[in-house]
């Protein structure tokens, strides 16, 4: 492995293959028996954690606080024996699964921070990728269990409707934009009829509206609220 400086690039086709194991649909099977999102989603373990990086050989460990935020001291270690100190910040987000977390190393000459960004997988481990100032889309896993946050969801203002229709062809986002990942696509004026139908509408929080979508965190997705037809029910 490199020094840990190195500006590795990722492997293109291994990239995409990780990513897309990210925003591939678990099959019922797959999914964990606790269903964390139907409690009210994923927390960090309160215990050690490992942040594995795979095409560098390296890891991050750290002691995580029960929550769904953290700031605590990281410890970074490669292969060739060395190891740099800082910090682990970021959160997990609330009723889903999206991890966005900022690893700092700690050097004479400092080095850029690791931006990472990934998802809670069904097997309750995370995966995803980072960036580092000129790196781009390099891989992490974690393979430390991750409990959920105990407690229900906040009720949506209705009961999903069984049908609402989008616009316009348009994105669809893992959460409500905070992290603007995508995780597919609806169409609507390229749909035979210029809609298409979403079979779940669970309301609105801000700019964003929360639909039933198969290739989302546990089956949900966001997409802008004015690609969908009103009227629809605010949530917040």
């Amino acid at each position: 492995m490199s020094a840990p400086n190195s500006k590795k690039l990722a492997a293109g086709a291994a990239a995409v293959a990780a990513i897309a194991l990210l925003i591939t649909p678990a099959s019922a099977e797959a999914r964990p028996k606790n269903e964390c999102y139907d409690q009210a989603g994923y927390q960090f373990p309160g215990g050690p954690m490992v942040i594995v990086y795979p095409e560098t050989d390296a890891e991050t460990r750290f002691d995580a606080p029960l929550g769904t935020t953290i700031d605590v001291p990281a410890e970074t270690f490669y292969q060739n024996g060395t190891s740099l100190t800082g910090r682990v910040t970021g959160d997990m987000a609330a009723g889903g699964n999206v991890i966005n977390l900022t690893v700092t190393r700690e050097r004479r000459d400092p080095l850029p921070p690791l931006l990472l960004s990934g998802a809670v997988q069904p097997n309750n481990t995370a995966a995803g990728s980072f960036s580092a100032d000129t790196l781009d889309g390099q891989l992490w896993e974690s393979p430390t269990q991750l409990p959920c946050v105990p407690g229900a969801p906040p009720a949506p203002a209705s009961l999903p409707r069984t049908r609402v229709t989008v616009n316009s062809d348009c994105d669809v986002f893992a959460d409500n934009a905070v992290t603007g990942t995508v995780v597919g696509k609806l169409n609507g004026y390229s749909s035979p009829d210029g809609v298409t139908d979403v079979p779940e509408f669970f309301g609105c929080q801000g700019k964003y509206c929360e639909i039933g979508f198969a290739a989302g965190p546990n089956g949900r997705a966001w997409v802008y609220e004015g690609f969908i037809d009103e009227p629809y029910d605010s949530v917040g």
